[in-house]
């Protein structure tokens, strides 16, 4: 009975120590910190290290000039749909044009004002047809989850950046320097490196065991901090980019495409990386007691976040939606809604002849 108590101690403490390691990410951001760990190790500045930077920067650069180029385009075709631009055009706000298209429904009769030209109604042609199926709503709630993926792994980095243990120096005397062989010293005394072997029979195996308070600040700013950044930024710029589109296929392949921004940072390291450092990237892992199995010292906390915690994610996920998406393309979304509605009601308007409902949808399948 003591035996099998003593196996199960000592399988909840491996499953433990398991469960406190986390393996690097092949990118420029795990890269870069392994390199900058070993560089402290050894007390002096590699040219790994400035190549791991090099890659670094150019990755952060890139997706910079991609957020804007994104935003840059998806600004240019939400102009139809500014509030400012059916003033100057129209003399008219984009909400009296949603009312006006929403009391032609539901009287029935779809004369509309004189002041909604041909130039408004070729707007609603277009505007109209991401609102069928609720498609750009739903797509940017796609891409809003995929980008919480990327925020909740850099979370898990911070965290375990965060709660890793200092390095405990040992000052010794003379004496003791010179019984160094015969002495033994406890754990709280021993001195502790940044990085450990696990195993000897892979010397390219290695473990982060500890950091100093400097280079916490720097990695905790070079992998969660910029990757965090970047995402947030990517995903304000992907989510404007998916709402302007006005095809239905378009709409599903720019998350598709936008996604590939993300890989960026893997195709430089698989490009610009030897192999001798993929390899090493790949076998790296830190160590930080406690971060999982006692959630960073709240370990009621860890019982239940297997339990609740992709809930957490996904209602984090439909909250940054409404906050970004609902908040923001309202008043825009609304006319789409109203301009497919009043196409729906009276087939053939706005010079489009599809029709977009469930019923043509079915139909047209059946052609």
């Amino acid at each position: 009975m003591f035996l099998l108590n003593t196996l199960d101690g000592e399988e909840t403490k491996k499953e433990k120590d398991e469960k406190d390691h986390m393996s690097f990410e092949e990118d420029v951001y795990c890269n870069l910190a392994l390199k900058l760990v070993q560089c402290h190790d050894a007390s002096q500045i590699t040219l790994p290290a400035v190549h791991a930077f090099f890659m670094w920067s150019l990755n952060c650069i890139f997706q910079c000039l991609i957020v804007c180029i994104v935003l840059l385009a998806a600004e240019n075709a939400e102009t139809p749909l500014e509030y400012s631009y059916f003033l100057k055009m129209y003399n008219h706000t984009r909400d009296e044009a949603s009312s006006a298209l929403n009391v032609a429904v539901a009287t029935g009769n779809p004369a509309l004002p004189a002041w909604f030209d041909k130039s408004l109604e070729e707007t609603c042609g277009v505007q109209m047809v991401p609102a069928f199926l609720w498609t750009s709503p739903w797509m940017t709630l796609l891409w809003i989850m995929v980008m919480i993926g990327e925020i909740k792994t850099s979370t898990w980095w911070f965290m375990f950046f965060w709660n890793s243990p200092r390095p405990r120096m040992l000052s010794r005397t003379g004496d003791e320097e010179a019984d160094d062989e015969d002495d033994e010293y406890d754990d709280d005394d021993e001195v502790r490196e940044l990085l450990e072997t696990r195993d000897l029979l892979k010397p390219n195996e290695v473990v982060v065991t500890a950091l100093t308070p400097c280079l916490k600040a720097v990695l905790l700013f070079v992998v969660p901090g910029m990757r965090v950044l970047l995402a947030v930024l990517l995903m304000i710029a992907g989510t404007k980019f998916i709402f302007v589109q006005t095809d239905l296929a378009n709409a599903v392949l720019k998350v598709m495409t936008l996604k590939f921004v993300m890989t960026v940072d893997d195709v430089l390291i698989k490009a610009l990386a030897t192999q001798y450092g993929d390899r090493t990237l790949k076998l790296a892992k830190i160590f930080s007691p406690g971060t999982r199995s006692r959630c960073c010292g709240i370990p009621t906390l860890s019982k239940q976040w297997e339990s609740f915690g992709g809930v957490f994610w996904l209602v984090s996920a439909i909250v940054l939606w409404l906050g970004f998406f609902w908040a923001v393309f309202q008043g825009e979304f609304s006319f789409r809604r109203s301009c497919l509605s009043y196409h729906q009601a009276f087939p053939g308007s706005f010079g489009v002849h599809q029709r977009y409902s469930i019923i043509g949808a079915i139909q047209l399948l059946r052609a």
